[in-house]
């Protein structure tokens, strides 16, 4: 009988440091959380990516179309678009933005066509231009957006 008063009379617990050191570390771990699941970070987690294809070609004409044959995510705003020419070498040979960019440096002009809203989606058509004859042959297209981490690329 003894053993089982001794049980029953036992009230001790947890010691209060452990209790508020426990409460601390799940305080912290639901705050951080949280935190992640929160975080406005726009390079966390988004990725563009899609299929792009070559239309037309012109030697003579100076130009090159690219045609978007899907885009994640499903649109992107013009205005964060960067577009960059590399010749067949990889360097680079003119970086152009937005919906209508000229560089008269080096006679290069990009614009694009079948834009909905100001925002490029998977209907999207980008011109690259140069100002007289030029074979684009070997170059390439690289197509990136601000806030998100890799590229559409289409070797010309």
């Amino acid at each position: 009988m003894k053993r089982r008063n001794i049980l029953k009379n036992d009230k001790s617990g947890v010691s209060p440091v452990i209790a508020t050191i426990l409460m601390v570390a799940i305080t912290v771990v639901l705050a951080a959380t949280l935190w992640m699941m929160l975080d406005t970070d726009e390079d966390v987690g988004r990725d563009l990516y899609g299929t792009t294809s070559i239309g037309d070609r012109s030697t003579t004409g100076g130009y090159v179309r690219v045609d978007i044959g899907s885009i994640n995510p499903s649109s992107v705003n013009i205005d964060d678009v960067t577009v960059r020419l590399y010749d067949v070498n990889d360097d680079l040979v003119v970086t152009l933005r937005g919906e209508d960019d000229l560089d008269p440096e080096n006679d290069y002009n990009l614009r694009w066509t079948r834009l909905e809203d100001g925002r490029l989606t998977s209907r999207g058509r980008l011109y690259v231009e140069y100002e007289g004859e030029h074979d684009f042959s070997g170059y390439e297209v690289e197509i990136v957006a601000s806030g998100y981490s890799g590229s559409l690329t289409r070797a010309l």
